[in-house]
């Protein structure tokens, strides 16, 4: 099923699912990256139980937006998360690869993304620097 034929909701579930995967890649769901995927849940109108719920099924992911501006959304919230628990494993970076390439960015860009979310451990993202990058790669 193609991501513009999923409501609202499900796309949500769809981002929760790929946090998900990233959050327990170094074997452990640590608190922060548990309330940040809370939050982002929270953002997107799911409720901290449809969170948790999909934090505990092994369903699949169904599909990956196509749209420039989700797929960007969901690379920050992956780049975040990886940096949330203070130590960025590299299982992990090889998801953001894995979810990236689907997503249809560059490995190239990844690269110096997850170099910026690493050189950014107990602070927030810059997010014009990691915009500039971005936009070095993008058409």
């Amino acid at each position: 099923m193609k991501w513009e034929e999923l409501d609202r909701k499900q796309q949500s579930i769809q981002i929760i699912r790929i946090l998900r995967s990233v959050s327990i890649a170094d074997g452990a769901l640590t608190h922060s990256e548990l309330d940040l995927i809370r939050k982002v849940g929270d953002y997107y109108g799911l409720s901290s139980d449809e969170v948790d719920d999909e934090l505990i099924t092994n369903e699949p992911l169904i599909s990956l937006p196509r749209d420039e501006n989700d797929r960007i959304k969901i690379l920050y919230y992956m780049l975040y998360l990886i940096k949330a628990d203070h130590v960025v494993d590299q299982e992990e970076v090889k998801l953001i690869h894995h979810f990236g390439l689907k997503l249809g960015f560059r490995e190239k860009m990844l690269d110096k993304l997850v170099d910026i979310s690493k050189a950014n451990i107990g602070k927030g993202l810059p997010l014009e620097k990691m915009l500039d990058t971005i936009r070095q790669y993008l058409n």
